[in-house]
């Protein structure tokens, strides 16, 4: 194992960085928060939902009503030197017959950035809450099914960053970031303390020759033991045309993590950018390490009415680095235009979340999506694909998750809905796994919305569940109003 003493030493550095940063950016909000244009949403919605088998029991089903209360929130903030998103919807839980499974569920989606001293210093913040499945390889039903296997997940990331520049040569930057992932049932909780450091060439210099320094390092503390992550690489690119350009790097890396003894060693490897048009660009890298080769493509191409975008990554990381992959609530659209979102809307459990653990892994992670806006509907589709390898395990973990979801306006006062979700996970300690090993479901769901005045509306949903050895049937109405 290798340490970091500078951790250690410099801990309370850290704490004092970060109070700093605190104190700085409170009372900097309040001096540009009245600079900023301000939009504020309120949300609520009352759905009462029956089911015919609220444990998805196989053999003993049991029915039940259970209602749910929604109030929420929007508010979004933008200005010269402040941007604010924050959503929030907590969601209570009432059941008729099994009153000890009623709760409360935490949805939470924030991110804030205060930009100061002529935008030198900035200072980004983070918070999320989100229903997460326990053991994702037994996940059955969503957030609403007594299962016992459902749990809310918290997290919180607070990075100021300073940026300055070094005449017409270069541009500086150095950013630190605390960060912490809590389980409210159970899982590994977790902080992290990371600081960074960039100096990349100035283009008005240099022209078309591209350099750069970079140096990371990060701990993570857990209940038990701790992990360590620490980088230095130098990049050198060429511009070789506007629209495409290539770079090389290498470098060493230094990391400690209880799974694996060696975990240092040389890093080298290359990439290109290519934007042959303003609405269609593609990055693509692989990186040569002591553990493999890993590699990550980010491609998005938009036309008028539609939009593709696909990201792919392979990567040593962890639980928590995958807690914050997809957000809570979207505050923009599939075509990147900024929205308000309908925070009383059920939120779906992803099952491509690892066990809550301090474990490190190699991923495999893929997202794609398509959006297809209509004259009268919007039709969606993703799909999510993730594949761990744990180093010095024969354990292979995989999930899978696919959707589609189509809204259509009937009528002036008249919406239809439909979606269709088709999720698998696997878990196996051999390269052929068994059927023992696989847990699906299929879920469908068709609904309709009434406008009923400006601010108030009501629903109608039927929703289906099949899964390896249950099934199903829900019939929500609600009204839900938004001002």
């Amino acid at each position: 194992m290798h340490s970091f003493p500078i951790f250690h030493r410099f801990r309370t550095t850290f704490v004092a960085l970060f109070a700093y940063s605190g104190i700085v950016g409170s009372f900097a909000f309040c001096n540009v928060a009245s600079a900023a244009d301000w939009n504020f949403s309120k949300q609520v919605a009352l759905d009462t939902t029956f089911s015919d088998n609220i444990n998805l029991s196989e053999s003993n089903k049991e029915s039940d009503v259970f209602a749910s209360l929604t109030p929420g929130f929007v508010l979004q903030g933008t200005g010269r030197h402040l941007d604010v998103n924050l959503a929030y919807a907590p969601r209570l839980l009432y059941y008729l017959s099994e009153s000890t499974n009623n709760r409360v569920d935490n949805n939470l989606q924030a991110n804030a950035t205060t930009r100061l001293y002529e935008d030198r210093l900035s200072v980004d913040f983070s918070a999320s809450a989100r229903q997460t499945f326990i053991d994702p390889f037994q996940a059955r039903g969503d957030a609403a099914n007594n299962t016992d296997n459902v749990q809310t997940t918290y997290s919180y990331a607070i990075a100021p960053l300073l940026r300055t520049s070094l005449g017409r040569y270069a541009n500086a930057s150095l950013g630190l970031e605390q960060s912490g992932i809590f389980y409210s049932e159970q899982g590994t909780d977790s902080y992290s303390y990371g600081a960074n450091f960039e100096l990349r060439s100035d283009s008005n210099y240099f022209g078309r020759l591209l350099w750069g320094l970079l140096a990371e390092t990060e701990r993570i503390e857990y209940d038990e033991g701790h992990n360590e992550f620490s980088s230095f690489s130098a990049i050198l690119g060429y511009q070789l045309s506007r629209r495409l350009a290539v770079d090389l790097f290498a470098g060493y890396e230094n990391n400690s993590y209880a799974s694996a003894n060696d975990t240092r060693g040389f890093l080298w490897g290359g990439g290109f950018s290519w934007t042959p048009t303003p609405r269609t660009s593609l990055r693509a890298e692989f990186e040569e390490h002591y553990f493999g080769t890993t590699s990550s493509v980010e491609f998005r191409h938009r036309r008028r009415r539609s939009v593709w975008s696909a990201t792919y990554s392979r990567e040593l990381t962890s639980a928590r680095t995958q807690v914050d992959a997809i957000p809570v609530f979207n505050f923009e659209t599939p075509f990147g235009d900024p929205t308000i979102p309908n925070v009383t809307q059920n939120q779906i459990i992803g099952v491509d979340n690892a066990l809550p653990n301090s474990d490190v892994f190699i991923a495999d992670r893929l997202n794609a999506r398509y959006a297809l806006e209509m004259r009268r509907g919007v039709l969606t589709a993703n799909a999510r694909y993730v594949h761990r390898d744990f180093s010095g395990s024969d354990n292979d973990q995989s999930a899978v998750q696919l959707g589609v979801d189509y809204t259509h306006q009937l009528s002036g006062k008249l919406s239809g809905l439909a979606a269709l979700n088709w999720r698998q996970t696997d878990q196996s300690s051999s390269v052929i796994s068994t059927d023992a090993d696989r847990n699906e479901q299929l879920a469908l769901r068709t609904g309709l919305r009434k406008n009923l005045s400006q601010h108030w509306n009501l629903d109608f949903s039927y929703q289906l569940q099949s899964g390896d050895d249950y099934t199903e049937n829900r019939v929500t109405f609600g009204i839900a109003a938004d001002w």
